[in-house]
């Protein structure tokens, strides 16, 4: 495997945790987790704090990977309210937020995006949305390392359309 020591070992830690809740990962409507991607980037994009909230279980968890290298929230974040204002505050600090680039796609079998600016992949979002069609989990990726298999994988071109 072409991944560091910490990595295995957070993967590892996670099927464990998995494994022992036992739970069956919910899957939703295809249809329904595109329609709500999209509504959750729009919510975002607009700053509506509400309907972002309203969007997220109440008990929703944030995570995101900097791998040390860029900004990246240190902890997981929970609750609805407080995952809402965090990230209509974060698009504040996108700097050029016009040259972002947005893809819809599936980011490890879960609902997402990939945000990519001046031609580089800078962001993946995973969506959990849980059985009641709300979103339980957002995982966002933004180490680098872990991310340029992206732009070499279509040499950063034939991503599709940002509709």
């Amino acid at each position: 495997m072409d991944r560091e020591a910490a990595s295995c070992r957070q993967l590892a830690s996670r099927a464990r945790k998995s494994l022992k809740a036992n739970r069956k990962k919910f899957v939703p409507d295809p249809e329904l987790a595109k329609k709500l991607t999209a509504t959750f980037q729009q919510a975002i994009s607009d700053g509506d704090v509400t309907n972002l909230t309203n969007l997220l279980s109440e008990n929703a968890c944030f995570v995101s990977d900097g791998g040390g290298k860029v900004a990246a929230v240190p902890a997981p974040v929970r609750g609805a309210a407080k995952i809402a204002k965090m990230l209509v505050g974060f698009t504040k600090s996108f700097r050029n937020p016009e040259q972002l680039e947005v893809f819809d796609v599936l980011v490890n079998g879960l609902p997402g995006f990939v945000l990519r600016q001046n031609g580089r992949t800078i962001q993946t979002v995973a969506l959990e949305i849980n059985a009641n069609d709300l979103i339980e989990n957002i995982y966002v990726v933004r180490n680098p390392e872990k991310l340029q298999h992206l732009d070499r994988l279509n040499n950063g071109e034939n991503w599709g359309t940002s509709d």
